[in-house]
C-alpha cells in the first residue's frame, strides 16, 4: 500500500481515483469479464482453443492494422485541411481576382486600399464559414465511407 496522504510532500503524489468521477469501479467490470470468459470456458471448454477462433482471428487483426484502414485514416485528417485551403485561400485569391477586374480603371492606390479592406473582411469571414461548414463537410465524407 502507499503512504498516508500526509506522508506525501510533492504534488501529484496523490492516488488517482480511477473512475471515480463516473461512479464506475474498473475492478467489478474486471470481475465481471472474468465471469463471463469462465462461464463460456465452462460452457464450451474448446472454444478459445479451436481452429476457428471466433473470438480472434489473423483476419481481425489485418483488418484493425491493414494498409486500407492507414490509407483512410490519412485521407480523413487530410479532408479539413482541404476544405480549409479551399476556403480561405481559394476565396482570397476569387475575391482579389474580382477586384482587380472590378477597380481596373482606377487608382493603383485606391485598388490597394479596396482589396487590403476586402482581405481584412474576408480573412475571419472566411474561418467563421470554416468552423460551421466543416462538420457538414466532414458528415458528407463519412456517409461515403
Amino acid at each position: 500500500m502507499p503512504g498516508s496522504v500526509k506522508s506525501r510532500q510533492r504534488l501529484g503524489e496523490d492516488l488517482q481515483p480511477v473512475g471515480d468521477y463516473a461512479g464506475i469501479e474498473p475492478y467489478f467490470r474486471v470481475c465481471a469479464d472474468v465471469g463471463e470468459v469462465q462461464h463460456q470456458d465452462r460452457s464450451e471448454p474448446e472454444a478459445f482453443t479451436s481452429d476457428d477462433a471466433w473470438w480472434w482471428n489473423h483476419r481481425r487483426i489485418r483488418f484493425l492494422n491493414g494498409k486500407a484502414f492507414i490509407g483512410l485514416s490519412a485521407l480523413l485528417l487530410v479532408i479539413p485541411y482541404v476544405w480549409g485551403m479551399f476556403l480561405v485561400a481559394g476565396g482570397g485569391i476569387v475575391t482579389v481576382y474580382y477586384l482587380i477586374v472590378l477597380t481596373a480603371h482606377t487608382l493603383h492606390a485606391l485598388q490597394f486600399i479596396v482589396i487590403l479592406f476586402a482581405m481584412v473582411i474576408w480573412v475571419p469571414l472566411s474561418f467563421i464559414i470554416l468552423i460551421k461548414t466543416l462538420p457538414w463537410v466532414m458528415g458528407g465524407f463519412a456517409l461515403l465511407l
